[in-house]
């Protein structure tokens, strides 16, 4: 199972969180978890799902409003639809 999947001219990407982390960083991406991301955020009322779209919007360039939590609101593995853009598609290998 790939951790993306090319939707028109968006990209699902499959993410694995690890909250309360000492800073918010990029770990690695592996095909079994996905993207892996530390977030300093703690898991409750939303402040880690925030703090993911905020990292992952300046990380890939676009803007906040434009990526789409698809699943895992309440876990550490989510689904997360972000536009495709140059930098998408560099991660990716496009």
């Amino acid at each position: 199972m790939s951790w993306f999947k090319l939707k028109n001219l968006q990209v699902e990407l499959r993410i694995f969180v690890k909250v309360n982390a000492k800073q918010t960083s990029l770990i690695g991406i592996n095909d079994e978890q996905g993207i892996i991301v530390a977030l300093h955020a703690k898991a409750k009322e939303g402040e880690a799902n925030r703090e993911l779209i905020n990292f992952l919007s300046e990380w890939l360039c676009f803007p906040k409003s434009h990526a789409v939590l698809i699943s895992g609101k309440h876990s550490r593995h989510k689904k997360i639809l972000v536009p495709f853009n140059n930098k998408v598609s560099a991660l990716i290998g496009m």
